[in-house]
């Protein structure tokens, strides 16, 4: 009776474990790259006023002066930030006068993140300078971003003719 026993066990471990199947299905998942820049500050442009001919009036120290630049990257490679300027300060009714962008100067002066941000007075240009080398740690900074923030000024030469100029810079984040 034990050994009919042990048998019947025996056989209902073998039909059980026949009868036991298995599936697998493969999981995946999409993460969006994100690559933005947004700016802030300044109502987005910058309104140097009116200044006298010859007046070396940077407004470095006035609020209207300053951006700020939200750069977002999950792709994990190093990024830079970079301006230019389409032109150089233009007379609005005369398009051959202009203010050389020697006499327009740009420099960071905050980041909250762990990068190399240009902090000396530089002039601007038509070709991008850069403004801000994200460190290994910022390749994905994702959803807060990396802050940095600009100041411009501008030095009305003594011989310019009196008019609105204007300008336009260019912002762009690269990697």
């Amino acid at each position: 009776m034990k050994k009919l026993t042990l048998i019947l066990l025996f056989i209902l471990l073998i039909c059980y474990s026949a009868y036991a199947a298995t599936d697998t299905r493969a999981v995946t998942v999409t993460v969006p790259a994100i690559f933005s820049l947004e700016l802030t500050g300044a109502d987005t442009s910058v309104d140097f006023g009116s200044n006298d001919p010859g007046t070396p009036n940077p407004p470095f120290d006035k609020p209207n002066g300053i951006f700020e630049a939200t750069c977002k990257s999950n792709n994990g490679n190093i990024w830079y930030l970079k301006i230019s300027n389409t032109q150089p300060f233009t007379l609005a009714t005369d398009a051959s006068v202009t203010i050389s962008n020697n006499n327009f100067k740009w420099y960071g002066v905050y980041t909250d993140g762990t990068g190399t941000l240009v902090k000396t007075s530089q002039s601007m240009s038509a070709s991008a300078a850069t403004v801000y080398t994200a460190s290994a740690t910022e390749k994905v900074n994702t959803p807060n971003g990396t802050k940095i923030q600009l100041k411009f000024g501008l030095v009305i030469p003594t011989n310019v003719q009196a008019g609105t100029y204007n300008s336009t810079i260019v912002l762009t984040i690269t990697e």
